[in-house]
């Protein structure tokens, strides 16, 4: 998706996402940006997504200990 002179790059897993913006000056053009979605940065948003279920389930933990 391209808005406001950026390509949008949104991945998504369950309720989280992850969002990268890039500057369509960076790049030249959106066949460009579809070859940076390699394999190695698929697997780290994965991580990524591990480490925010993570964060997430940890704070929800402290919402009920802060409630009580």
């Amino acid at each position: 998706m391209s808005y406001n002179a950026k390509y949008i790059l949104k991945i998504e897993l369950a309720q989280f996402e992850q969002i990268f913006k890039i500057g369509e000056t960076d790049v030249n053009s959106l066949e460009e940006v579809e070859k940076m979605i390699t394999p190695t940065l698929l697997s780290n948003c994965l991580k990524r997504f591990i480490e925010m279920r993570s964060d997430w389930e940890e704070a929800f933990k402290n919402r009920n200990e802060i409630a009580n």
